[in-house]
């Protein structure tokens, strides 16, 4: 009976001290300093079993008494700020080289341009070989009436699947190698249909394998140097069409 009114005395020694000093108790735990003078000045100087009772209490709150501070509230779980994510850098935009786009219309000018010259070599070698003007004049006609689709359909095809780079927007200088190797390739898909062109019309109008040899491989030959001239100055105009 006598421990149970100490456990009494204690318990209400204990609430009575930490009321009477206005401690919170939550989330905490109590110095022992503290509250032993809250206890001392809100009771009278306990004796005997009182002051055994206080001195057990105070033994059994030192375990848990905060190191500092009346009544030290537990500081909230730190959580790992959250990490904002780290700054990416966006990639460098790739650089698409300008191109001359496929355009009929421009295929159809190249085409013309070289039909006049192949147009006025052509009438003069085909009057040698036929021996009349009129029928110089009119194989040459009807070779460059046919060419022409061929030329305009090569290039347009040559625009569409592999362009023309050669600008002045990627690059500072016009680079007439890079033209060279182009209009070969170019020239390579072109004159086998442009050779039967020629030797199948001189012979068609003759007759004659002689002069379909000696009128059709003079126009043959002459062909590759007009237009390689033709396409170079149009890779050069080209080239100052689209700049910076």
């Amino acid at each position: 009976m006598g421990a149970f009114c100490d456990s009494a005395w204690l318990a209400a020694l204990i609430a009575l001290g930490i009321t009477s000093s206005g401690i919170s108790v939550e989330g905490g735990s109590v110095d022992i300093r503290c509250l032993a003078d809250a206890l001392h000045e809100a009771l009278p100087a306990p004796a005997g079993r009182l002051r055994n009772a206080v001195a057990c209490a105070a033994m059994l709150l030192a375990a848990s008494a905060a190191p500092s501070g009346c009544w030290a509230q537990t500081p909230a779980a730190q959580t790992p700020a959250t990490q904002a994510p780290a700054a990416t850098t966006p990639d460098a935009p790739v650089e698409v080289p300008q191109k001359i786009d496929a355009s009929l219309s421009h295929s159809m000018a190249k085409a013309v341009t070289l039909k006049i010259a192949t147009f006025s070599f052509g009438t003069v070698i085909y009057s040698v070989g036929t021996g009349s003007l009129a029928a110089g004049t009119a194989l040459s006609a009807i070779n460059a009436a046919a060419s022409f689709v061929i030329l305009t359909a090569n290039d347009y095809s040559w625009d569409y699947f592999w362009p023309n780079t050669n600008v002045a927007a990627n690059s500072d200088n016009f680079h007439p190698l890079a033209s060279l190797s182009r209009n070969t390739a170019k020239y390579l898909t072109l004159k086998p249909m442009l050779t039967v062109l020629n030797v199948g019309t001189v012979y068609w109008w003759t007759g004659s394998m002689a002069t379909t040899a000696v009128t059709g491989g003079a126009a043959v030959l002459l062909l590759p140097l007009t237009f390689y001239v033709n396409n170079t100055l149009w890779d050069w105009y080209d080239w100052h069409t689209v700049a910076k």
